[in-house]
């Protein structure tokens, strides 16, 4: 057993070895009673001796046989080399089970369920959240990979993503109406609304600092950026070691090349491209970009403010690097405050490329109650979002529901990025 491959939930042998008996009575035409309304979980069990459904197939049976939607039945005491069973378990009685096995050995008995980060939360909450979900999934809490990136586990969790009215009517009252793109301005402006709530149902890793110039160099053998010694903007920086600087003029697809290109220097499965190239047994997911929500809710940390530092100007200075510092230019990672989930430069330095394309009207389309993990598929647009205030923009432009767009080869020396790796536990391999 188990020597084919396993399906995608890891099990083996679901197409052949032996037919394996379910706990089904067989009824003649189920299906067709069925046909006219959505069942769900669906069981019929009666302990009378008669016909069992069997299915899967067996070691002697031709393929027809062994499909996914073959069916057959048996006797119940009916008995040959080709005819056996799989078990399976309740979750309630897997947790019955364990909390028995902790007492049974005097372990100290902890809770099998962890909550979800509800927003919202202080920070001595956020970092609680971070640590139970750690030990929950026996995973730490923050890891450096093999280029010296460091990350920290964003629990799953939900919150109220966009912007408020009075954000957006703020933004729009200090648009120039005679703009030639005023009217097209204060759209993309109304956008970022309505709030709307949602739930990411899963950990994952979000970087602490935005890819910096020497980790691009590192793993694409060449640095795109304005500020470094032979860039656009090397009168601004002379004499300053950049090599920590955020990697900016990257564009999306760069970005995603990033990813990928790290990916396999670690032996993982790229999130972009190339995952024909990898053997299905590889199950370490790569690094790819944040999506919208990730971003926004690793960025709030637990907040309800127009930046996770507080609801003013003077609180994103104390924060972020934007165009109220005095040499508004860019500056090092990580040199001022990080927030609640221990992450730096969210609103400031450099804006960042995120994993989504660009939909008119998307909040609009969450009617839902809760939006459970939503993404706009970028293979549907030009258009990609990025997040995040940067150094030359107001502090309007900074907030953590604004949101921007651009093609995915544009480049701009205020646009870098930040990413993210699932969080699993082939993590620690």
């Amino acid at each position: 057993m188990g020597r084919p491959a396993a399906n995608p939930f890891g099990l083996h042998d679901m197409h052949g070895g032996v037919w394996e008996w379910t706990g089904e009575e067989w009824v003649k035409d189920t299906y067709q009673l069925d046909a006219d309304q959505t069942v769900t979980s669906p069981h019929v069990w009666k302990d009378d001796g008669r016909r069992k459904v069997v299915r899967g197939g067996s070691f002697e049976d031709a393929p027809l046989l062994g499909r996914s939607a073959q069916r057959y039945w048996r006797e119940p005491g009916f008995v040959r080399s080709f005819l056996g069973f799989r078990v399976s378990m309740s979750v309630d009685a897997v947790r019955t089970s364990m909390l028995a096995e902790k007492s049974k050995t005097g372990a100290n008995e902890v809770s099998v369920e962890v909550k979800p980060a509800v927003a919202p939360f202080d920070a001595s909450q956020a970092r609680a959240l971070q640590e139970a979900w750690a030990k929950h999934r026996t995973i730490p809490v923050e890891f450096v990979n093999s280029i010296g990136m460091r990350f920290r586990l964003i629990p799953p969790g939900r919150f109220v993503m966009g912007s408020t009215p009075d954000e957006i009517t703020a933004e729009i009252a200090r648009t120039n109406p005679n703009s030639p793109d005023a009217q097209a301005w204060i759209a993309h402006l109304r956008d970022e609304g309505p709030q709307h709530e949602v739930e990411l149902t899963e950990p994952y890793y979000a970087a602490v600092y935005e890819v910096t110039q020497s980790e691009y160099e590192r793993v694409m053998l060449a640095n795109p950026s304005s500020f470094t010694a032979s860039g656009n903007d090397k009168d601004r920086i002379d004499g300053i070691d950049t090599r920590f600087f955020p990697v900016e003029s990257v564009s999306w697809n760069d970005a995603v090349q990033f990813c990928d290109q790290l990916s396999l220097q670690e032996d993982r499965r790229p999130a972009y491209t190339g995952e024909n190239e990898q053997p299905e047994s590889n199950d370490r997911p790569g690094y790819r970009l944040l999506t919208e929500a990730e971003w926004e809710f690793a960025c709030r940390a637990g907040t309800t403010t127009a930046y996770w530092s507080g609801p003013t100007a003077d609180d994103l200075a104390k924060s972020d690097w934007y165009n109220a510092h005095p040499d508004t230019t860019l500056h090092a990672v990580g040199t001022l405050l990080s927030n609640p989930f221990g992450l730096f430069d969210v609103h400031g330095n450099v804006t960042e490329w995120c994993h989504d394309g660009f939909e008119i009207n998307t909040y609009l389309h969450r009617q839902e109650p809760i939006t459970v993990n939503p993404v706009t598929a970028f293979e549907q647009s030009k258009e990609r979002i990025f997040r995040g205030g940067s150094f030359y923009w107001g502090s309007g432009l900074c907030r953590s529901g604004h949101r921007h767009v651009g093609n995915a080869t544009h480049k701009a020396r205020h646009i870098g990025f930040r990413i993210m790796l699932p969080a699993v536990q082939s993590l620690k391999k």
